[in-house]
């Protein structure tokens, strides 16, 4: 049965005493599946006997493939968080709650139900990452049930439907959305860069200092900046509408067929892309595009532009939107791209003319657009249908995108045009 967190976190405060004292620092740490982050936790505990350290993990039987399984991955962790402050109200001593996320967990979720809790604070999250197979995740576009079988090793802590989703996608949300980066296995310069350039706020740790726990004297955790701290996010907001070669805008709209040839000559130089774009064959949606190192390029609808709404539907949106307001354009209204990227060498004017080239020229801002070639799958999803299910089967795989992937469109909601 699916369970409310905060319906969970209010029972339990008023199950407890009323007693207060100073909060249970609570440490939540994400990675890739594996031996090796189960292998750390267990040094952690040994390293630090005096230290009372809860460890709190494992992975539930889901069940029903039809069970929300971030529902019940997250009621899953606040069941033990409950028990566990539950315990401590008994006498129980507590220095330190270690949470051990499940992979395919949304770590914002979890958090913010946590927060719920009075007696704890969320101190920092962690991103575990193992130089040794940092380099073979970040350059491959392989599933999990993949990434498994390469390593020999057999699926463990991940739903089965999870299996198939690509390793990027997690492991780029896992690297942009945290406070410290903790390195194991070998030292590795080249690793580290990449790391410290896709989220510069991040704190990296090395092996020693994590098991120190020098880091736990400060407080790193802020709901508001820990899970924007993109270096891609960076560059969007400090362009200020610009187009620079950090941060490309335009009000015209992608040629499908030239766009699909600039990604195939993607610079390698380009460690991450991602934003809002505009493509001419696809008119009516704005699309996400999301490039991770050199071979993962995701492709997702992002929904409907406003500007397919109806003019009473557009005004009010736009009233209670000044800043879509002051971006409207009178005849394309909110229809723009706006792509980020981070390099590990300065991007030059050259990357922008090459971008420019891709957008349409004035006589074919003239033509029937749908006439275009036209590589890309056509996203339109039907009423009533599965949306993956509905794309999927309008993909042409002869002209598809190099490494186009489809990734996970539950979050697209339709607006009616």
């Amino acid at each position: 049965m699916r369970r409310n967190p905060k319906v969970i976190a209010i029972s339990s405060l008023i199950q407890r005493s009323q007693r207060r004292r100073r909060p249970i620092p609570v440490v939540v740490e994400q990675g890739l599946p594996g031996s090796r982050m189960s292998e750390s936790l267990h040094k952690l505990v040994r390293d630090h006997p005096r230290i009372s350290i809860q460890v709190i993990g494992g992975f539930p039987d889901l069940g029903d493939e039809n069970t929300c399984n971030q529902c019940a991955l997250t009621n899953f962790i606040l069941d033990q968080v409950d028990s566990t402050l539950n315990a401590a109200e008994l006498g129980v001593h507590l220095d330190l709650l270690w949470i051990n996320s499940p992979t395919e967990l949304d770590v914002t979720r979890l958090t913010q139900a946590i927060e719920e809790f009075d007696e704890v604070r969320v101190r920092a999250v962690v991103t575990s990452i193992d130089q040794n197979r940092f380099t073979s995740d970040f350059t491959s576009d392989r599933s999990f049930s993949e990434r498994f079988r390469d390593l020999n090793e057999s699926p463990r802590e991940i739903s089965r439907t999870a299996l198939d989703q690509p390793v990027l996608e997690n492991l780029i949300d896992q690297i942009e959305g945290c406070d410290l980066i903790y390195l194991q296995g070998d030292q590795n310069e080249a690793v580290n860069a990449i790391l410290a350039r896709l989220n510069p706020r991040a704190q990296i740790l090395a092996a020693e200092d994590f098991r120190r726990l020098d880091f736990l004297k400060g407080a790193f955790f802020d709901k508001e900046k820990t899970y924007r701290s993109a270096a891609w996010q960076n560059a969007i907001q400090s362009s200020h509408r610009e187009t620079t070669p950090e941060c490309f805008r335009s009000r015209r709209p992608f040629h499908p067929g030239r766009l699909n040839a600039l990604i195939e000559r993607w610079p390698e130089s380009i460690l991450r892309s991602y934003g809002t774009v505009w493509l001419a064959s696809h008119n009516q949606l704005s699309l996400t595009l999301s490039q991770v190192g050199p071979s993962g390029f995701f492709f997702s609808p992002e929904g409907y532009w406003l500007a397919t709404l109806s003019p009473l539907d557009q005004q009010a949106t736009l009233q209670n939107n000044p800043e879509l307001k002051a971006t409207w354009d009178p005849r394309h209204g909110d229809r723009m791209t706006e792509i980020a990227f981070v390099s590990d060498q300065p991007l030059t004017e050259a990357w922008i003319r090459d971008l420019e080239a891709c957008v349409l020229t004035d006589f074919e801002m003239r033509l029937d657009w749908r006439k275009f070639e036209n590589p890309f799958p056509t996203f339109e999803l039907e009423e009533g249908d599965s949306e993956e299910n509905s794309i999927r089967s309008e993909m042409d795989e002869n002209t598809s995108p190099r490494h186009l992937q489809l990734v996970d469109f539950s979050q697209s909601e339709r607006s009616n045009p």
